[in-house]
């Protein structure tokens, strides 16, 4: 519970910082900026998607210092390298994964592309507008306490909310 809050608070600090920008680009920066620095994550981005070319693009990013930007990498990528996270998210539910470790056998493609980015865990959960999913949002490498999968959901869906 402790958590949940912890989440809550943060969530409506960065909402409070993120509005005393002047246009939506810089809102939404500044609004993964303070999310990502008082959370402790090493990376926070989103991703939108281009249905008619099938692919996914990573539009906004913070790093932590010391972590390497990978947005001009993640340009178009092909929706059925991470197929599995829209089959998840058509459930209703997020992708978290606790160690990268666990999806190097099922998920070869999508293991290799996280591994080469340094990311150990992460959480993502979708964006929706009118009910369609049209991208993602995601945390790599959270401090590893917060993916535990009985309080994730709850902050991930309202950041996902926020931003659509």
């Amino acid at each position: 519970m402790k958590t949940i809050i912890k989440y809550e608070l943060v969530i409506n600090e960065a909402l409070r910082s993120a509005l005393n920008y002047d246009t939506p680009d810089e809102q939404i920066n500044e609004f993964i900026r303070f999310f990502g620095k008082h959370i402790g994550s090493d990376r926070i981005y989103i991703f939108e998607d281009c249905d008619d070319k099938h692919v996914t693009k990573n539009t906004y990013e913070w790093c932590a210092d010391g972590i390497v930007p990978e947005i001009h990498e993640l340009q178009n990528v092909d929706m059925d390298i991470i197929g599995w996270w829209y089959q998840t998210f058509d459930k209703d539910r997020n992708v978290i994964i606790t160690d990268i470790e666990q999806i190097k056998d099922e998920h070869k493609v999508s293991y290799n592309l996280l591994k080469a980015q340094n990311v150990k865990n992460l959480v993502v959960c979708p964006i929706r507008y009118k009910d369609e999913i049209k991208g993602f949002f995601g945390v790599d490498n959270p401090p590893e306490s917060d993916t535990r999968t009985d309080h994730v959901p709850g902050y991930d869906r309202n950041l996902a909310y926020i931003i659509a």
